[in-house]
């Protein structure tokens, strides 16, 4: 049912340690990991990572074209009513999925986001969830134009922008796919 796409470049490292979290949610018809590595050692790496898993289908092509044309890349790839963008730094908790496709549903939203919890080198989930919970940031800055990621409103509200990890009905990438020429992402913005 869902297509998990997970960009990444130059760091299986990383990816290697949060891939478990997205294998584990329920829902997950395929992984999509889009690795836009010019590095041998990430590439081979990343191989290694994805070898052995049926879920997981490995795009590698060298190019570097930067992270929309990845994200763009996965959905072209993918084969599920739903997509969801990961990314190769982020742990889900467990149900992430679940709980976003609720809200999705019951909103008859077509794109649905959550929060996302900063976690601290070496710092435990329970330290970084606390942390969050002393957030009494907005969930929207207009001044700003950004999301705070560890913001919990009372209740599911429109944000003019999300953040990089989303659930989306497929349909949507059926009249707008990431903008592949906007050099903000190329330079790692």
């Amino acid at each position: 049912m869902i297509s998990v796409i997970i960009p990444t470049k130059d760091r299986s490292d990383h990816l290697e340690k949060v891939l478990p979290s997205y294998l584990a949610q329920a829902g997950v018809l395929e992984i999509i990991i889009v690795d836009d590595s010019a590095k041998e050692t990430h590439r081979s790496a990343i191989r290694q990572i994805a070898q052995g898993n049926p879920k997981i289908f490995l795009i590698q092509d060298g190019k570097g074209s930067g992270l929309p044309a990845a994200r763009n890349k996965g959905i072209r790839a993918s084969g599920g009513k739903l997509v969801f963008f990961g990314e190769d730094d982020l742990e889900l908790a467990p149900g992430h999925l679940e709980v976003l496709l609720a809200h999705l549903e019951k909103r008859r939203a077509d794109i649905m986001g959550g929060r996302k919890i900063w976690k601290g080198e070496g710092e435990s989930n329970a330290k970084a969830l606390s942390k969050a919970k002393d957030c009494k940031d907005p969930v929207w800055d207009p001044f700003y134009l950004e999301c705070c990621s560890h913001a919990s409103p009372p209740a599911d509200l429109p944000a003019p922008l999300l953040l990089a990890h989303f659930l989306a009905r497929r349909e949507v990438f059926a009249k707008a796919m990431f903008e592949e020429e906007y050099q903000g992402f190329r330079r790692g913005f």
